[in-house]
């Protein structure tokens, strides 16, 4: 059944409440219930039951399950050499379980596919193949995967299990501090950078996949392992792996041939929802998609008009539709979040864009919009003005190291009088 229920069995408090206490949902499977529930446009909302059992968040089985009060007790007590301790979280593509690791002794995070996925056999074959490239990835900022495989017809790999929070979880209680957002895209970005040089693109970056340790590094995960025919059957379906709003146009058009600005610009979304509060759009899903291709995210200055200029044009730059007017690679990105950074801690009244921006807006040769115009004649002022910051920022070291020289000899001279 597809969630038509004339007359659901919970209010939506009773439903969320009982749907987590007793195990058949996550937290962040509530969220993206409730997400979905309040981009209901020009329609009555819908029960987040009948959500969850549209989004196949829930079956009807459980659903039946959980109406009469029982704990959830499908979790598999042991796979492939992994003890299952309880569920961390579930989506579109599988279940997450919390595991230990019997051989190597050590607490993992397990991902199983769902069953669903697994009759698909060009899936099944990019899913290992790719997650076995993925396990031979190492950086500081990429959740390490250990182990992939199959046992009985479930397809599994395991990773390293992460004692923090997510950015998700961060955002939702309101926007981050932008030296602080900058910090975790500084690291994102690098890990991006990594795994571009190994030829990989990560497909699915949002607030969500972006962990946190108790020590403050941030680090990726939960790769978008598997491109198929399946991507063109969800988005017929209005169906998505996961929220649409972080992803960027040209995988929304089911480009084939996407590469690390991709990848750009969907931090560059979840960037703009860390420090604004809010995700670019709003809508239902297929309309966030639509958005995405061929609307301007709402001006990130009017959102959060407290950011400084040169942040604001980070991000509007990561979150261009062209993929040819974004950051060519994370690396010149990772520079101007630096400059940007810097200018916020020690720059006084006013932080601009970073060196990368501002160099390739004087060798622009061409723009494809008046937004695009007004931005570039903006940075070429900007460059005039950080010249001129330079140029007395050298004289004023000169000028003092004279200063202590002279402090030098004079104190050299008075101790050789006094001898």
């Amino acid at each position: 059944m597809s969630g038509e229920h004339a007359e659901p069995r919970f209010e939506d408090d009773e439903f969320s409440r009982l749907a987590i206490d007793l195990g058949y949902v996550t937290h962040e499977d509530m969220q993206r219930c409730k997400q979905i529930q309040s981009r209901t446009v020009g329609r009555r909302s819908k029960y987040l039951e009948t959500i969850a059992l549209e989004h196949e968040v829930l079956s009807e089985k459980e659903i039946e399950e959980l109406s009469k009060g029982k704990r959830k007790s499908t979790v598999p007590e042991r796979i492939a050499g992994y003890e299952i301790r309880s569920i961390l979280g579930k989506g579109g593509l599988g279940t997450v379980y919390r595991a230990f690791q019997t051989s190597m002794k050590r607490d993992v995070a397990l991902k199983v596919l769902a069953d669903k996925w697994t009759s698909d056999y060009e899936f099944r074959k990019r899913f290992l193949l790719e997650a076995r490239i993925v396990g031979k990835l190492s950086h500081r900022n990429l959740i390490q995967v250990f182990d992939v495989g199959q046992e009985d017809g479930r397809y599994y790999f395991s990773m390293e299990r992460i004692d923090g929070t997510t950015v998700q979880e961060l955002i939702s209680q309101g926007p981050l501090d932008p030296v602080a957002a900058i910090d975790i895209v500084i690291q994102i970005a690098d890990a991006v950078r990594y795994i571009d040089v190994q030829g990989l693109v990560h497909r699915d970056i949002k607030p969500s996949n972006i962990l946190l340790t108790r020590r403050g590094v941030a680090k990726l995960g939960d790769f978008g392992f598997v491109k198929s025919n399946i991507d063109h059957m969800l988005m017929k379906q209005d169906y998505i792996l996961g929220t649409p709003d972080y992803i960027s146009p040209e995988q929304a058009m089911g480009n084939e041939t996407i590469d690390s600005r991709s990848d750009i610009y969907s931090l560059g979304a979840t960037f703009y929802h860390m420090v604004s509060g809010c995700p670019p759009f709003d809508g239902s899903e297929s309309t966030i998609l639509r958005q995405h291709v061929r609307v301007e995210p709402p001006s990130i200055r009017e959102v959060a008009p407290s950011l400084p200029n040169g942040l604001s044009r980070v991000i509007e730059r990561m979150m261009s539709k062209h993929p040819e007017d974004r950051y060519p690679d994370a690396g010149d990105l990772i520079q101007d979040l630096r400059m940007v950074k810097m200018q916020k801690k020690f720059g006084g009244k006013k932080v601009d864009a970073g060196r990368s921006t501002l160099i390739e807006a004087v060798n622009l040769g061409h723009v494809r919009t008046e937004k695009q115009r007004r931005i570039a004649a903006g940075l070429r002022q900007e460059i005039d003005r950080l010249q001129t910051q330079v140029r007395w920022l050298m004289i004023s070291l000169v000028f003092t190291m004279l200063i202590l020289a002279a402090v030098v000899i004079v104190h050299l001279l008075m101790g050789g009088g006094t001898q």
